[in-house]
């Protein structure tokens, strides 16, 4: 994690190389997810990825990259309940106010989107949807 962390000092060989390690790291998740193809297994490690992301600070690159890595690990998932059920409580768990919990949430939809892509969509439909069935049980019940 100590070169994650100098990324964030401006040293541009060195944001490249953490770039490309990332990369490197979550193609690797990727791989082994699906080379071990266990929904289970799957599913408890993103349960274990989203619990670890509380152990960081909101900005640090380190929360970052295992927003990322949740991603990957739900794009591999064929459990489509799970994914589904991790898609909605991100969703309904973010502080939109919060530039980057918005920007956590959107890595997750991305990169989730990956293998999930109607999943997905359909699951971001559901939530816009209900957030104006609130907004317009609220501006009605103002009435």
């Amino acid at each position: 994690m100590h070169n994650f962390q100098t990324c964030q000092h401006g040293n541009p060989e060195t944001s490249q190389d953490n770039v490309w390690w990332e990369h490197l790291l979550l193609k690797f998740l990727n791989m082994t997810l699906k080379s071990i193809d266990d929904n289970a297994w799957s599913s408890q490690l993103s349960l274990e990825l989203q619990h670890q992301t509380a152990s960081y600070a909101c900005s640090s690159p380190e929360k970052s990259f295992l927003y990322k890595a949740l991603g990957t690990t739900l794009a591999s998932c064929q459990d489509v309940a799970h994914v589904k059920s991790q898609l909605q409580k991100s969703l309904k768990g973010t502080d939109y106010m919060n530039a980057s919990e918005r920007e956590h949430v959107v890595t997750i939809l991305t990169f989730s989107a990956k293998g999930h892509l109607d999943l997905t969509l359909g699951t971001l439909e559901d939530f816009g949807a209900a957030i104006s069935k609130v907004q317009v049980s609220g501006i009605v019940g103002r009435l």
